[in-house]
């Protein structure tokens, strides 16, 4: 199950890079055309918006998974501790409710969306639709993993993160900083009135 969940979201995070990657790209076309070339491409502004909803209903998806939506956390700061995986349960079962009525009517949405077209693409509107359908799968899915995850302590794959590493002593960080670490009074006081 776990090669199952890694594949589902490395799909689901090839897809958002396809929509950032294709909503820059296009981006940068636009300004150097209209700019350098003196020539307006007149269907960027509609694939930019419509990759914008397809990353913005996976990316709430991703959300729910690593919990980094937006939370007000007076309740469960009062709730024991003992009983916290019990709340977020509850409000779990809440967003996975939300997530099914997100899929269903955003499928009666996309279906009705194929028969009008994009103002200047001329592409059937349900493609796009079918972005809150989608997203509402994904949301479902991890919201139902975040919750057997609490609720039985199961592993969760961490976030994909970009580390730095700095090549540097910390000495030669502070140095590069003009932080000066040590030394007596006179020294600091002397460093501080050249500042002056």
């Amino acid at each position: 199950m776990k090669t199952v969940f890694r594949w589902f979201d490395r799909a689901v995070y090839f897809v958002m890079f396809l929509c950032i990657a294709g909503f820059v790209a296009i981006a940068f076309v636009q300004v150097v055309s209209r700019f350098v070339l003196n020539h307006s491409l007149y269907w960027s502004e509609e694939m930019c918006r419509y990759m914008f909803v397809w990353m913005v209903f996976l990316g709430s998806g991703i959300g729910l998974l690593h919990r980094r939506h937006i939370t007000i956390d007076v309740v469960p700061n009062l709730i024991p501790k003992a009983f916290k995986k019990y709340y977020n349960a509850a409000i779990d079962l809440i967003i996975i409710a939300f997530s099914v009525l997100v899929i269903a009517y955003g499928y009666g949405f996309a279906e009705r969306g194929m028969r009008q077209g994009s103002p200047a693409m001329q592409i059937p509107l349900g493609y796009i639709y079918y972005g809150i359908v989608v997203g509402g799968a994904v949301m479902l899915v991890n919201c139902l993993r975040a919750m057997l995850t609490d609720l039985f302590a199961l592993p969760v794959e961490p976030e994909p993160e970009e580390k730095i590493e700095l090549d540097m002593t910390q000495e030669e960080f502070n140095k590069l900083l003009g932080i000066e670490i040590g030394g007596d009074r006179k020294n600091a006081e002397k460093t501080a009135g050249e500042g002056k």
